[in-house]
């Protein structure tokens, strides 16, 4: 009888999922994303690529040399920011861009009850099982 226990559902809970670091073979690329920075007027846009696959050990120079000459020709306009983020893009990306390879190899699996709902403690906004952010930004993880 004492199996069959279960206590009402709490509505704070974060979603039914678990984190799980990817086996040490998957490991032999890695994730980068390259950046990026677009002025218009006095507006810059500091931006990234979606993350890439690149091997362990090796660079995608065709793309970072475009992010950066992206960045040359059109980020260096918007005054103060522009010609910052500018440079900051180019050293990025000339260095191999910004490994995100732990971002990447987290995985969600076993989620139990995909159509539940949790209820942000911020803003009391219904949110799906699926998702650790809500829409007023309040992050669950």
């Amino acid at each position: 009888m004492a199996d069959d226990y279960r206590e009402a559902p709490n509505p704070y809970t974060p979603p039914a999922a678990a984190l799980e670091t990817a086996p040490p073979d998957d490991l032999a690329e890695t994730y980068v994303i390259y950046r990026y920075a677009v002025s218009i007027g006095f507006l810059t846009y500091y931006g990234h690529s979606d993350p890439i696959a690149v091997r362990a050990g090796k660079n995608d120079w065709t793309r970072a040399l475009l992010y950066s000459l992206l960045s040359l020709l059109l980020g260096w306009w918007g005054l103060p920011w522009g010609p910052i983020r500018t440079i900051q893009s180019v050293i990025v990306n000339l260095g191999g861009g910004q490994d995100v390879t732990p971002l990447q190899n987290r995985r969600v699996y076993k989620v139990e009850n995909p159509g539940a709902k949790w209820t942000c403690p911020k803003c009391n906004q219904s949110n799906s099982n699926l998702t650790f952010t809500c829409v007023c930004g309040y992050r669950l993880v």
